[in-house]
């Protein structure tokens, strides 16, 4: 009886073992950031729920679906799938956008106060990574508070001068502001950077 058991534990061991496919999971993640990359942001979430069955805890796969879930505003399931992610890496090196896209999801509930915090959270365990202190710029300036967010753009464009969407806000929100001059320097610099947009013309407009 005894040995039967063993020989039980072995079998359920092993079919658990070989059930985790993380090259075949990789594989549909890759093609989940295709459909995403394309609009289609529904297709994009069942491959990676489909990545998800093969690798039921895979990083990528996790990630990816929160950032879907974003772009297709579905929120409540974005901060889901993100704290998820957050829970069982808790020390990986790429939770980065993650906490982006956890910040855009309590955004997008209105949950503005949450979503700073969790940028606030994410700039303490990653400094140099400037798309936190963009989007938190982005927060902040959406309830009108300037002179915060103009404070997370300048360090967005400190830590990546060739970023134009933080050069392109700074400008915006510098001249609501009132402060005409540097605003004037930051659309020049986002010009520098991007002139075949429409918001290259809307900025060129701005600057004459």
């Amino acid at each position: 009886m005894k040995n039967l058991l063993i020989a039980l534990v072995l079998i359920l061991s092993n079919n658990f073992v070989f059930s985790q496919n993380p090259n075949g999971a990789n594989e549909l993640v890759d093609i989940g950031i295709n459909y995403h990359d394309k609009g289609d942001y529904d297709g994009a979430i069942g491959k990676y729920d489909e990545a998800l069955k093969l690798d039921k805890d895979n990083f990528r796969a996790l990630a990816e679906k929160a950032y879907s879930l974003v772009s297709s505003e579905k929120f409540q399931k974005a901060v889901e799938c993100s704290q998820k992610a957050i829970q069982l890496y808790p020390d990986g090196v790429d939770l980065a956008s993650v906490y982006v896209t956890l910040g855009n999801a309590y955004d997008g509930l209105l949950k503005t106060d949450k979503s700073i915090e969790i940028y606030d959270e994410g700039i303490k365990l990653f400094p140099d990574y400037f798309m936190l202190y963009f989007n938190k710029g982005v927060t902040l300036s959406s309830v009108k508070r300037y002179k915060e967010a103009i404070n997370s753009f300048e360090k967005s464009v400190q830590i990546n001068s060739k970023h134009a969407s933080s050069h392109n806000a700074l400008a915006r929100i510098l001249f609501l502001n009132g402060e005409k001059i540097p605003s004037l320097l930051a659309y020049c610099r986002f010009l520098a950077l991007e002139q075949q947009t429409k918001r290259a013309s809307e900025n060129l407009q701005s600057v004459k």
